[in-house]
């Protein structure tokens, strides 16, 4: 990955940044902390806020100061020995991916682009409403006559039941009708909004929603793979929940900050992608809403 640019046209990046001057802000916030890990997270905020204020030297000692005496008047040991050594790699390495992830969540709030990361543009006014009525209601009979004949005739055992769909982008009206049309249940959570029910390709669900006013993306399928390509670094990773082998995933590209959470129930795989800031806590909410066991208890 590139390095991560500067706001206010900074020629340099956001490592450069912090290398240049983590060892003075960290002696610095040392001096007045007495614990070593308490001066590390007033050093992080310092230098998220001089990235984003556009790297101004007047403001850094304004920045220490204020980062310093808030964490003392909320209970920090405050210190007054002069510090000047050399940051521990690893207390390094945690305030620069801190950094990182601040500044990028932070300038992210501004904008919302989850959709250019998909694998291919869809076309354009080919919805639901320019979809023609009679044949609609004549995919929903053929649906219906081949769900109906294969149990009749015992075709439960060992096959998955799905029908092939011809048009490759097809906007439905709810989740039921996606479970109708290709045996993939999509549960959003109950405050979502703006919500849109997709078929790709006759075998992929998807669905576009925002919940707490962020936007997300699922995808579902039978098939494995990539079901939304993204093209960015992996910073962070862990699991979420044992019980699916969810993990959440979060990526980073020079400017933004993108959480996805993969997970795999009852041989469907489902990828939940948000791009616009949202915070770790919420995206885990709209997994639970979507994840197949809670449902299973409702």
């Amino acid at each position: 990955m590139e390095n991560a640019v500067v706001p206010a046209g900074n020629p340099q990046s956001v490592e450069e940044i912090c290398q240049a001057k983590m060892r003075f802000v960290y002696n610095e916030c040392l001096t007045h902390l007495k614990d070593p890990m308490v001066a590390a997270r007033c050093a992080e905020s310092v230098l998220t806020d001089y990235v984003l204020s556009g790297c101004k030297e007047e403001s850094l000692h304004v920045l220490i100061e204020t980062a310093c005496r808030t964490a003392v008047a909320t209970g920090a040991a405050p210190s007054d020995v002069r510090r000047d050594i050399d940051v521990p790699s690893g207390i390094a390495d945690e305030i620069l991916g801190a950094v990182k992830h601040n500044v990028f969540g932070k300038k992210f709030e501004k904008s919302a682009q989850l959709h250019k990361y998909l694998p291919a543009p869809r076309e354009k006014k080919r919805n639901r409403l320019a979809f023609p009525l009679a044949l609609i209601i004549a995919v929903a009979v053929v649906v219906a006559l081949v769900v109906t004949l294969g149990r009749r005739h015992g075709n439960t055992e060992g096959t998955k039941e799905t029908v092939e769909i011809a048009d490759d982008y097809l906007e439905v009206a709810s989740a039921d009708e996606v479970y109708e049309l290709i045996g993939i249940r999509v549960t959003p959570p109950d405050e979502a909004k703006d919500l849109k029910f997709i078929i790709l390709g006759g075998e992929v669900a998807e669905v576009d929603l925002n919940y707490l006013g962020h936007a997300y993306q699922l995808r579902a399928s039978r098939r494995d793979g990539e079901l939304i390509t993204i093209d960015a670094e992996e910073a962070w990773k862990e699991t979420v929940d044992n019980s699916t082998d969810a993990v959440l995933v979060t990526l980073l590209t020079d400017y933004e900050r993108i959480m996805r959470i993969k997970w795999t129930e009852e041989e469907i795989h489902f990828v939940l992608v948000n791009s616009d800031g949202a915070e770790k806590d919420d995206a885990v909410k709209v997994y639970a809403a979507f994840k197949y066991e809670d449902e299973d208890k409702k």
